[in-house]
């Protein structure tokens, strides 16, 4: 058995035979990680690599603020918290919040017309 930890190259990693995608966004996102992960375990290469571009705004935020602080503004967008991440790590400023709502309302486009298994996100 074998398995991919990290979020960005999770795709690929399941297309190439892994058993299993330890990630982050999961834990929050988890119908469109499934998606994903159903898509990969069906051999489905064309709508991996679609779900996998429709993440690539995330991912590139989660390179570029990490996906810890990344994540409290997901939880936050979608209702399930109120809080800033632990200091001494600071939360992002209002216009990498927008980039990260924007990245959302992306994900859920594609996400929301691409899979029987995804929710409606907001």
């Amino acid at each position: 058995d074998s398995g991919y930890s990290g979020d960005w190259g999770g795709a690929p990693a399941l297309l190439a035979g892994s058993d299993t995608w330890y990630s982050v966004v999961a834990g929050l996102l988890p119908s469109q990680a499934l998606a994903l992960t159903r898509a990969a375990q069906a051999g489905d290469a064309a709508t991996v690599e679609r779900f996998d571009a429709a993440f690539g705004p995330l991912w590139a935020l989660f390179k570029e603020f990490g996906s810890f602080r990344v994540m409290y503004v997901i939880a936050r967008l979608l209702n399930l918290c109120d809080v800033d991440p632990p200091r001494p790590v600071l939360p992002l400023k209002d216009q990498a919040r927008q980039r990260v709502a924007a990245a959302l309302d992306h994900l859920d486009a594609v996400f929301s017309t691409g899979s029987k298994v995804c929710i409606e996100l907001r």
